[in-house]
């Protein structure tokens, strides 16, 4: 035994009296033991793995957060077609969108220019999946002079948005301009 390895086995000795107790045995793990603690340590990693990808933002989840759409009013003048608007206004806000439809599109072939109702059906064909349409009216109301062009210009990146189409939706989301009320949203 060399000089060295002398001093290193005294220093060793020195350690273990000074910071183990005396008496102190060391075992060794088992086999079973050290499985068990090396499943439990890989069940921990991945439950930490799937909680912090569960709150992972989805498109589902963004258009979820962000469709909020505003109820219909309806302005009522007093003749017999205002019943129509008015029941389709009562459906719409119920998110009855499959039963708001067509009452809508009727209600429109009277009144075309109505850009309320011409938005709220748009709005019905995005909930009902029915995205040209809806891409096609949003697209028309966007590209006007009305109070619903900004929010049009937003709903359509909610289209893209709920058909999984990122890379469209940002570029809708960019070309809302800094004037908008949704440009913050954006």
């Amino acid at each position: 035994v060399s000089e060295g390895e002398k001093e290193l086995s005294q220093t060793l000795e020195q350690m273990n009296r000074r910071y183990i107790l005396p008496g102190g045995k060391i075992r060794k793990l088992s086999l079973t033991k050290l499985l068990v603690a090396a499943a439990a340590v890989t069940v921990l990693v991945f439950s930490v793995v799937y909680y912090l990808n569960s709150g992972k933002l989805t498109p589902e989840k963004l258009y979820a957060a962000y469709a909020e759409h505003s109820s219909l009013q309806v302005q009522l003048r007093g003749t017999a077609t205002d019943s129509l608007p008015e029941t389709a206004a009562l459906k719409f806000n119920n998110k009855n969108y499959y039963e708001a439809l067509p009452m809508l599109r009727e209600y429109l072939q009277l009144e075309p220019g109505d850009m309320q109702m011409k938005f709220a059906l748009a709005t019905c064909y995005l909930e009902l999946d029915m995205y040209n349409d809806a891409e096609k009216i949003f697209s028309e109301i966007a590209g006007g002079q009305s109070a619903y062009t900004a929010s049009a210009g937003w709903y359509l990146a909610l289209t893209s948005l709920k058909q999984k189409d990122i890379k469209t939706c940002r570029s809708r989301l960019q070309s809302i301009p800094p004037s908008s009320s949704y440009y913050a949203r954006a």
